[in-house]
């Protein structure tokens, strides 16, 4: 819609598609960002007001952009976007396997990519799924037990190794052990309701597929929602 605005219809021609990043860490939606809303009233700028604020901010009049030929839009100004420091194709040349990794799986992976014809964006990308926490959230707060910190804990690949908990306190920290033999400390409501976990894991080297391996919670959001067809 953006680039609608400044004349360009047709995204291959000034892309190439290994410059987008295939992974699920680029970026998330909530399904209750609507409530927040109601709270903090965020949904203010529409895309004419973006375009507006752009232009006020380059110094290139952006308008002019529909007046270029798409070979100069792709190459003179797309590719040096993608090639800075921390842009997709920064990451290949510096060899950044972490970044690789966590947004394209690895450098094979992004070999892969070689044309838009064996690009595809999965028909359900934009399909709402909520996820499963591993207990039941129909089950009053009040209620819940150590029993069902254990069924949380477990679903997410690991332990809770406290014994016992006063029914329905989500504030006092209990002991968990991850599915990496890692102990922390942590209260249920920040397990369960905040979506929190291991700190240890959480670090670099963002061991994101070996964690999937392990914790079914987490490997919900790590799958590629970006298929590539099968070229052999």
């Amino acid at each position: 819609m953006i680039l609608k605005t400044i004349g360009i219809e047709d995204i291959e021609k000034i892309f190439e598609p290994n410059w987008f990043a295939i992974r699920n860490f680029h970026g998330q939606y909530f399904l209750d960002s609507d409530i927040l809303n109601d709270y903090l009233d965020f949904r203010r700028q529409s895309i004419e007001d973006f375009m507006l604020e752009l232009k006020n901010e380059l110094h290139f009049p952006i308008t002019l952009l529909r007046y270029l030929p798409n070979f100069f839009i792709k190459n003179i100004i797309m590719r040096s976007i993608a090639r800075l420091k921390n842009s997709t194709l920064g990451w290949i040349k510096r060899k950044d396997r972490d970044r690789i990794g966590a947004y394209f799986g690895s450098l094979e992976e992004w070999k892969r990519i070689t044309t838009w014809e064996n690009f595809q964006i999965d028909e359900e990308y934009g399909k709402v799924v909520i996820l499963n926490h591993g207990y039941d959230e129909l089950k009053d707060k009040n209620l819940l037990t150590i029993e069902d910190m254990k069924k949380a804990a477990s679903f997410r690949g690991g332990q809770c190794l406290s014994s016992s908990m006063k029914e329905g306190d989500l504030e006092t920290k209990l002991k968990w052990r991850c599915a990496f033999s890692d102990e922390f400390d942590a209260s249920p409501k920040l397990i369960l309701k905040g979506g929190h976990w291991c700190e240890q894991c959480e670090a670099p080297p963002w061991m994101f597929e070996e964690i999937a391996k392990k914790n079914p919670f987490f490997e919900q959001v790590v799958s590629s929602k970006t298929k590539l067809k099968n070229t052999n």
